[in-house]
């Protein structure tokens, strides 16, 4: 009786070797270690820190969501007018890191607190001027708002790449090894490859 329940506890604890010995591979082949994972994601928050790309991108996303709401464009898809999605679409498609990495969401919800709290200002600058009509006025205000040499857009920018939660995760169907592949991408090549995405933006996945 002895004999058969420590066959049977050294079978069970060979088990148990096996299979966290065969998870620590695959997680370290992975490049899922804590270490590992987290010295990735500092790199990749630090480049975008500097990514002048990246930046042009958001100031002219800002740009033309202003534009849209100066205009009274319809927002028709999923939040957002034909203007903001065609930009954003064809600039996803582009490989664009910013756009592939970051929340939809998260980029608008900057883009929108930066306009609220800058367009009054750029307005009142603007009705000095009693020549122009109505909408240069305005639209003159969404490009000074916008404006890639405005540091307080630079400063919403840095705010948005600083925070981790602005950055795509399982919460919108992406499995980890898409998160990684990014990363890598990113930091390897720029450019993020379009294969192997299992839950491309704004699908239902």
């Amino acid at each position: 009786m002895g004999t058969k329940i420590s066959t049977t506890l050294f079978n069970c604890n060979i088990i148990t070797y096996l299979f966290l010995f065969f998870m620590s591979i695959a997680a370290h082949g992975n490049g899922l270690t804590p270490q590992s994972d987290e010295k990735n994601r500092i790199a990749v928050i630090q480049k975008f820190e500097q990514d002048d790309r990246s930046f042009q991108e958001y100031a002219l996303l800002g740009k033309l969501q202003c534009y849209s709401n100066v205009l009274g464009l319809k927002a028709k898809y999923s939040g957002d007018s034909e203007l903001y999605l065609s930009a954003s679409t064809k600039m996803y498609n582009d490989r664009s890191p910013f756009l592939r990495m970051f929340k939809d969401k998260s980029i608008k919800d900057s883009l929108s607190n930066h306009e609220k709290a800058e367009t009054v200002k750029a307005i009142n600058i603007n009705k000095m001027s009693t020549v122009e009509s109505y909408y240069h006025r305005r639209t003159k205000s969404c490009e000074d708002v916008f404006d890639i040499k405005s540091k307080k857009l630079h400063e919403h920018f840095l705010k948005l790449v600083r925070n981790t939660a602005s950055y795509r995760d399982a919460t919108e169907g992406l499995e980890m090894d898409d998160i990684l592949n990014m990363r890598r991408d990113y930091l390897n090549k720029y450019l993020i490859d379009v294969d192997g995405e299992s839950c491309p933006r704004n699908s239902n996945c």
